[in-house]
């Protein structure tokens, strides 16, 4: 196995927490060498993924290359997703023949799109998180749109101008926005008639942002909602329980109700992250997610 004999400062995640600690790091002049880890090349500013889905901006202002980013900065950057971290020798590997070994480790790994174990929710479902899922879902979405001005057919039709958003935390209210927003218009753009596109929000509980730091804006939230260039559905109090192709299924009530939908977008939150959980770390120093408790000190 090829190990790495300099030992390093790593730091796994090129986030916010990733990216503004080798910044920082670099501003004090510090003296380590430092190793930048995470399986994309771009950089997510995420407040602004929304404009790169609307096109209002670029993927050079929203999604930065990390080497462009890190020129000059002294800093290596490797794409690559993690194995496995070995902390009892100190070392990061990233494939059979590639570690890295370090003094100091930063975890900055992030949380994935958590699925809550709902049957067909991940192969079924578009996520909404970085660079390559704001293009994948523009370029579906337009396809949906060409294709639905091409067919006589009502059903299929109306079946491929519904967008469901599964989620109403502030990503997926805010995503449901901007679909609101932009999707009728690309559709006018080609000769479609807007009204009959549809941007629903499916939600298990009875309020947007409820348990949320933006709880206050609910009223201020709702009343963006309906004032789109179409109004976004709420259906409300909808627990999802399977999703297929282009279908789901939910339970409100009691009874078991199903929408047809050719583009279904999971927003419903994040889970802990599979390398963090694989640790060797006692449950008493983790909360009851499975995370890692950390130090004033960090």
């Amino acid at each position: 196995m090829n190990s790495n004999s300099n030992n390093y400062t790593i730091i796994l995640g090129g986030g916010f927490l990733g990216l503004f600690t080798v910044l920082h790091l670099r501003q004090q002049n510090y003296s380590h060498p430092i190793i930048l880890i995470d399986k994309n090349k771009r950089f997510t500013f995420k407040p602004l993924l929304y404009d790169l889905l609307s096109q209002e901006l670029d993927a050079s202002q929203v999604c930065p290359r990390y080497t462009d980013l890190l020129e000059d900065s002294g800093v290596k950057f490797v794409p690559a997703a993690v194995q496995e971290i070995d902390l009892h020798s100190q070392k990061v590997k990233i494939s059979s023949t590639q570690e890295y070994s370090y003094d100091n480790l930063v975890l900055a790994n992030g949380s994935p799109t958590g699925y809550f174990g709902v049957k067909g929710a991940k192969e079924n479902t578009f996520t909404f998180r970085d660079y390559e899922d704001a293009i994948a879902l523009q370029k579906h979405l337009i396809n949906c749109l060409q294709k639905a001005i091409q067919t006589t057919d009502a059903k299929k039709r109306r079946h491929l101008l519904t967008v469901a958003i599964v989620g109403a935390g502030p990503s997926g209210v805010e995503l449901a926005a901007t679909l609101a927003d932009v999707v009728p218009n690309w559709y006018m753009d080609m000769g479609g008639v807007k009204q009959e596109v549809r941007i629903i929000i499916i939600n298990r509980g009875s309020e947007i942002l409820s348990g949320d730091t933006n709880e206050c804006f609910q009223k201020t939230a709702q009343e963006a909602l309906q004032n789109r260039n179409i109004p976004v559905e709420l259906q409300m109090n909808a627990s999802v329980t399977k999703v297929e192709s282009q279908r789901l299924e939910f339970e409100r009530n009691k009874q078991h109700e199903s929408l047809e939908a050719a583009t279904i977008i999971w927003m419903t939150g994040t889970t802990t992250h599979p390398l963090i959980e694989s640790l060797p770390i006692a449950s008493e120093k983790r909360d009851k997610k499975g995370r890692l408790q950390v130090l004033p000190t960090l």
